[in-house]
């Protein structure tokens, strides 16, 4: 294994210790949104007008950003030379400096720095729930620390960023240790996800030429930001912090193309996560398109993206054979099955969770009522491997569903209805198992098909629909912190339909849809949704009355 250098040692030492004395003399604070945004409103900066520039932003201490002390950890194997022909994944050309949010219209890009840390889980969470794309600029040293984050941010699809590989104040370095920082992070990422950044954000937005010149160099661009949340500097998620970081995050003014500045530190920032989706909320309404930093608008990876190419697949066991059949979707409609695994009974339930195994895949929970037992298959990209038991005893629960991050701590949560008392309980993941259950709801014996709708009225929460078995309506009940709220009806006459299932967002409008078998034709029936109803109903396939369930 190759081994980091004596003087490379030296530099990060030393790049530390001149970090910390600029703390104690006094760098001067972060300026405010409308400072950031007149100096970076006008798109690009050349860099023949950048020989030096500062854009004083936190966090501070210094050590506050880093998961370890950098002379502790050992670089990457297989560093990346300066040379762009030996770059690990080509990036196109880039130059100057980048503070506008790509594409037409009105478009904003809200981006997090310093990570991975403890609060990254819950913020993908939210942006998937809530469909919307985003740009993570980690540091190098953090992402050695939690390389599983690193692989579920590429999984999910979201654009990953070099944001050096120690947050150093990159004016005070040489152009060589500039680019040291730069070909170090750059290793680490292509070593977790397979490719390499092409997007560079430096520490504190500070710069100068001899960064300009080491970026472009490697085919970075480089980028900015033009609103500051200044969320590194709350010191709890109380409502004061976490509305200051709401009015900063929306103080876009006249920008058509605002760049949000938030962070996603080691320590976590519980503050950033309650804010998050009110930033989202208000965007979405002021007529905002989101976007990456590279100009994607395709929304993070759904739940249920068992190939990870950005398109929710569907998963169905065949009825009398015990397989389960992956439908996986390249566009529009779902393409022809594989079979995905076998050894399973038609009398079987199933939902999809999420990534349980931090492999950046999807897995599947399966409940056997025969025995009781909660089945968890991971999931490997084409098919699901080896189950193994996480419960017992469930014989008595039925209507077990995934509902996404209910609980907003970073895990997938799966509710369920207790046969004997009609309670709806929540079961809450707690990275290996699941944690007690706690009590959301009475009367749920009068509904069945539940279904996680993700985040269906696009309010930063994950939601639930259900059908009443006595009027065959339909009703959608909304996310709160802590369960469901009062349920709104979305739709009646649905007795003649089965196996319920969340179809993400499979139009690409933004909003989570709906598919369902229809009992009397055996036809596959697409629901496109639209905040809290339906606007139609689209035939998507036929001969599907030999399948027992969708999930």
């Amino acid at each position: 294994m190759q081994r980091r250098s004596w003087s490379y040692t030296i530099i990060v030492t030393v790049s530390w210790m001149v970090l910390v004395g600029m703390v104690l003399v006094g760098l001067p604070g972060p300026v405010s949104s409308a400072a950031a945004a007149a100096v970076h409103s006008s798109g690009p900066i050349p860099a023949s007008s950048a020989a030096s520039h500062d854009l004083p932003e936190g966090p501070w201490p210094p050590s506050s950003v880093l998961a370890a002390d950098p002379a502790t950890v050992p670089p990457p194997e297989g560093t990346v030379p300066s040379a762009p022909s030996a770059a690990v994944t080509p990036c196109p050309a880039a130059s100057g400096v980048h503070s506008g949010a790509p594409g037409t219209g009105k478009t904003v890009a809200l981006t997090f720095d310093d990570g991975p840390g403890a609060s990254t889980p819950e913020i993908m969470s939210i942006l998937t729930q809530a469909g919307v794309p985003a740009t993570f600029f980690n540091i190098g040293v953090n992402e050695s620390a939690r390389p599983a984050l690193v692989r579920r941010e590429a999984s999910r699809g979201f654009v990953l960023g070099n944001h050096t590989w120690s947050h150093p104040q990159m004016t005070g370095l040489s152009q060589s240790a500039q680019g040291t920082e730069l070909d170090r992070a750059s290793a680490e990422q292509a070593a977790l996800v397979g490719r390499s950044p092409c997007l560079f954000r430096p520490p504190y937005g500070s710069y100068n030429s001899a960064t300009l010149a080491a970026a472009a160099a490697r085919q970075l661009a480089v980028w900015t930001w033009s609103v500051d949340t200044e969320d590194w500097k709350a010191t709890s998620a109380s409502s004061a912090w976490v509305n200051r970081i709401v009015s900063l995050g929306t103080a876009a003014g006249n920008l058509q193309h605002p760049v949000v500045l938030m962070h996603n530190a080691p320590g976590g920032n519980p503050a950033t996560v309650s804010a998050l989706p009110a930033i989202i909320s208000y965007y979405h309404s002021h007529g905002f398109t989101f976007v990456d930093l590279s100009g994607g608008t395709a929304a993070p990876n759904p739940y249920g993206d068992f190939a990870t190419d950005g398109w929710s697949d569907v998963l169905a066991l065949q009825q009398g054979t015990g397989k389960v059949l992956l439908y996986p979707r390249t566009g529009v409609p779902f393409s022809a099955p594989a079979q995905a695994s076998s050894g399973w009974a038609d009398g079987w339930t199933a939902t999809r969770l999420g990534d349980l195994t931090g492999d950046g895949r999807d897995d599947v929970l399966a409940l056997d009522p025969s025995t009781g037992d909660l089945l968890l298959y991971p999931g490997s990209g084409t098919s699901l491997g080896a189950r193994s038991q996480v419960g017992n005893g469930w014989n008595g629960m039925r209507e077990i569903t995934a509902v996404g991050d209910l609980g907003r701590d970073g895990n997938p949560d799966l509710v369920a209805v207790e046969s004997s008392t009609g309670y709806l309980y929540r079961y809450p993941w707690s990275g290996s198992s699941f944690g007690s259950r706690i009590k959301i709801g009475q009367g749920w014996n009068a509904m069945d098909e539940l279904t996680g709708a993700g985040d269906f009225d696009r309010d930063g929460y994950v939601d639930l629909l259900a059908r009443q078995v006595s009027t065959n309506d339909l009703y959608l009940y909304r996310g709160l912190p802590s369960g469901f709220g009062p349920r709104l009806p979305v739709g009646n006459g649905w007795g003649d339909l089965r196996s319920l299932s969340g179809a993400g967002d499979y139009n690409r409008d933004g909003y989570t849809d709906l598919i369902a078998i229809e009992k009397s034709t055996g036809i596959l029936k697409l629901f496109t949704g639209h905040a809290d109803h339906f606007t139609a109903v689209t035939p998507i396939g036929n001969g599907w009355s030999g399948i027992v369930t969708l999930f």
